[in-house]
């Protein structure tokens, strides 16, 4: 009876740490929708909440349209060539829209260049 405890527990600490290494990977694309999913799969799950508290407050912050502007203008900036950004950018001004936030596509598309060309010389 013991083993078979500390196996289900064993089994129940693998998925929670999937679940949160999920979350970590969405949360650090600012991929919304599926940060959602995520965190409503980890609490029905039981996942510690200290797990994924970083996520979640992430989760908030993208419910504010300033701070994701705020994000898009960061990134476009950087201008980095981490093919991730181009992910991030578009998962924002996804979110963006989400949020009823009409973008400027002309900011965007500067940034979205500034990205391939840093790429280009990389």
């Amino acid at each position: 009876r013991l083993y078979s405890q500390a196996l289900s527990r064993m089994i129940f600490c693998d998925r929670c740490e999937g679940i949160v290494s999920e979350i970590n990977a969405v949360a650090s694309l600012c991929d919304c929708e599926a940060l959602e999913s995520l965190l409503m799969r980890a609490q029905e799950f039981g996942v510690p909440e200290r797990k994924y508290v970083d996520a979640d407050a992430l989760f908030v912050q993208l419910q504010n349209a300033e701070y994701v502007i705020g994000l898009l203008e960061q990134l476009g900036a950087e201008a980095s060539p981490d093919p991730d950004d181009f992910k991030r950018m578009t998962n924002l001004v996804r979110q963006l829209d989400f949020l009823g936030v009409k973008s400027e596509v002309s900011d965007l598309k500067v940034a979205a260049l500034r990205m391939v060309a840093g790429r280009s010389s990389a």
